[in-house]
Formats: structure tokens, C-alpha cells, sequence
């Protein structure tokens, strides 16, 4: 089914799990066939709040393509964020994805994302800048573009894809850890701030 057509679905749903669930959407990207979320959910409903996100979506991809099949794979894979670190890089691994698919070649140019709603202020549905100071990190306009658009070293990113592999996400060793940290140091920079720490 066309992207074009899934986007305007997902977003009536992002908004909808926003303000019933209070679900925080901090980051979303829709892909060919699946899609990434980051999301906070103060309220420790997030299994209710994918339960929904997916039930309903099913039923409203099922309408508009006449499937009566199964419109998902399976479950939903969750990794919990609990660190700085493996929040920015995740974000910034699911925002470059269309990028790393060969669909676009800035993480900005993909339509069906909320990079460019994160930039501009503008979205569909409430986008979160929840915590505050997580998100005071994050580099302003064409600084945080470029930052997104920077490619992981390959090795970078596939430590990230493991590690989101994860229930709780962590990095496979110390040494990749610092690794994964270096695009987060320079990132620091944008941000006139000091190198953070470990």
C-alpha cells in the first residue's frame, strides 16, 4: 500500500495515542514495510498504547486496501532507551533509515518522517520535546539536518542496530560505547556545550 496513503492514517493515530494514552511521539519514521517509533510513556502504558496504534491500524489499512489478512507481522519490538546516549543515537539511527535504505539522500529529503516537523514546529500531531534537557542537546535548524545526515561509521551503525535489538538498549562493549559517543561529542559542539560525559 502507498505510503502516501498509510501517513495520514498513522498520523490520525499518533495524535489520537498522544492525547488519550499521553503518550509522548518523540520521533517516526513509516517505511516500506514497517515502522519506527520513539516514544515515552510516563503513564507505563506502552503496551496499550501499541495495542491500539496497531489494532487500529489494521483495521484502517484493512479498509482502504480491502485486505482481510493479517496487516502486521507480528508483535511489536521494543527497546527501552534509558541513557542519553542511546536516545540521540537512536533517534538518529531511525531518521537516517531512509537514508541507509537508498531512498533519499538526506534524512530530511524522506516524506513520511518527523525530522522535518522536529525542525519546523509544525506536525499533524503533538511531537514531544520531552525532557526538556534531553532535547536541549539537540543542535537548532540546518545544524541538527546536518547532524542527522552525517552517516555512522558503518560499524557505528550496525553497534546501534544491535543494541536496539535489545530489551534495553546497550552497546556491545565499552569500547563500542565510546565509539557510538564520538558522533554525540560532536553534536556537543552544535551545541556550544562541553563533550559529554560518559
Amino acid at each position: 500500500m502507498p505510503k502516501g496513503i498509510l501517513w495520514p492514517i498513522f498520523c490520525e493515530l499518533l495524535d489520537i495515542v498522544s492525547l488519550q494514552y499521553h503518550a509522548h511521539i518523540h520521533c517516526f519514521v513509516l517505511m516500506d514495510n514497517h515502522f519506527h517509533l520513539i516514544a515515552s510513556t510516563p503513564e507505563a502504558n506502552l503496551d496499550c498504547v501499541m495495542q491500539y496504534l496497531m489494532r487500529e491500524a489494521s483495521k484502517q489499512i484493512g479498509r482502504e486496501s480491502g485486505r482481510t489478512n493479517r496487516i502486521f507481522g507480528g508483535r511489536y519490538q521494543r527497546s527501552l532507551l534509558d541513557d542519553r546516549h542511546y536516545f540521540l543515537n537512536a533517534m538518529k539511527y531511525v531518521y537516517r533509515n531512509p537514508v541507509a535504505a537508498g531512498l533519499v539522500e538526506r534524512a530530511e529529503e524522506y516524506r513520511y518522517s518527523t525530522l522535518p516537523m522536529l525542525v519546523s514546529g509544525r506536525s499533524p500531531f503533538p511531537l514531544s520535546r520531552e525532557p526538556e534537557w534531553l532535547f536541549k542537546l539537540l543542535p537548532k535548524g540546518n545544524a541538527l539536518l546536518n547532524w542527522v545526515s552525517t552517516a555512522f561509521e558503518p560499524e557505528h551503525a550496525e553497534i546501534v542496530r544491535k543494541g536496539l535489538r535489545r530489551a534495553t538498549c546497550r552497546w556491545t562493549s565499552d569500547k563500542s560505547c565510546k565509539q557510538t559517543v564520538k558522533s554525540l561529542q560532536e553534536l556537543s559542539h552544535f551545541c556550544g556545550g562541553s563533550p559529554l560525559n560518559m
